[in-house]
């Protein structure tokens, strides 16, 4: 996989996770392996898809349009130890900033790959 794919994909994860967010959102487990293609030989076979929301939850209170609650509990870890944020291993409340950094790390660790293996790590 070139650079040049790699960063395309970077490109368009970081779209889908903008349109997330915009809708109120956070990820809260953004990992290469929560990215799939579409079916090869379709027309849908270079989109680009999230998956896995299990661990979402909402930024903007979906009420009042406010930010939610600023949390901490370090107690409370939520995600994947290897992937997640250095907030997020803090306990503290998801955000669109979270998402963001584990999508350019994930971008990192292709590129370190040069793209080969990057889907079965």
């Amino acid at each position: 996989m070139s650079t040049k794919t790699v960063a395309c994909i970077a490109v368009e994860a970081v779209s889908i996770l903008e349109k997330l967010n915009a809708r109120g959102y956070v990820h809260g487990d953004v990992k290469l392996e929560n990215f799939l293609l579409g079916q090869p030989g379709t027309v849908d076979d270079k989109k680009l898809y999230l998956i896995d929301l299990i661990l979402a939850t909402r930024w903007r209170d979906a009420n009042t349009g406010q930010h939610v609650d600023y949390d901490q509990r370090p107690d409370a870890f939520k995600g994947t130890m290897r992937y997640a944020s250095v907030h997020a291993h803090l306990g503290r409340t998801g955000s669109r900033r979270d998402d963001l950094s584990c999508s350019i790390n994930e971008a990192e660790d292709v590129c370190k790959l040069g793209g080969q293996n990057a889907f079965h790590r």
